[in-house]
């Protein structure tokens, strides 16, 4: 299904008209990601609580920085060579939750505490939440590692900014001290 939008979004790219591009990238954190699949770990981090996270956790995974990703989204639309393609944007470097969460929660000098969910427990979660069912069948994501290839990418624009996580991870939970936006753990 997601392949079929990306047909149609690249059909529709006029050069007279609408110009379209697809940009596909990893899973996203930073300051005011509140959709993030890792916002749980920072919130409990925050608030010395448990976060609830989506396993395996021990399985290579890619995150980016959300501010990394709108400057990326700009420097994009600035070139006419982006329309009418799809791109990959890759994180700073494979690392997996559990590794992402002891960063986090290290941040705050707390030590990890996780409670994970896997495929058999979304399931049942899922017939009374609409939104873990779905996860249940993007669940792949977790189980297989998924590394995105950005070389056309970063051939494009060669300054291309990818924050490493410590900086990143310390970045996202001064903005979240500030301004005081953590979930209930």
């Amino acid at each position: 299904m997601r392949k079929e939008q990306e047909d149609l979004v690249l059909a529709a790219d006029n050069k007279a008209g609408m110009r379209t591009a697809i940009l596909r990238p990893p899973d996203f954190y930073g300051p005011d990601s509140e959709l993030s699949y890792v916002r749980a770990i920072f919130d409990a981090a925050l608030k010395c609580g448990t976060a609830n996270v989506i396993g395996p956790i021990d399985t290579p995974h890619e995150f980016i920085f959300v501010p990394d990703l709108a400057e990326t989204l700009i420097s994009l639309s600035e070139k006419d060579e982006t329309y009418g393609k799809a791109w990959n944007v890759a994180g700073p470097g494979l690392i997996t939750t559990r590794e992402f969460a002891e960063q986090v929660f290290a941040a705050v000098q707390q030590k990890p505490r996780l409670r994970v969910a896997g495929k058999f427990l979304l399931r049942v979660m899922g017939l009374f939440n609409p939104f873990l069912r779905e996860v249940v069948e993007m669940h792949y994501l977790w189980t297989t590692p998924v590394k995105l290839d950005d070389t056309r990418l970063c051939q494009l624009l060669p300054n291309l900014h990818k924050t490493a996580y410590t900086e990143g991870i310390r970045a996202t939970i001064e903005f979240m001290r500030i301004s005081g936006t953590t979930a209930k753990v």
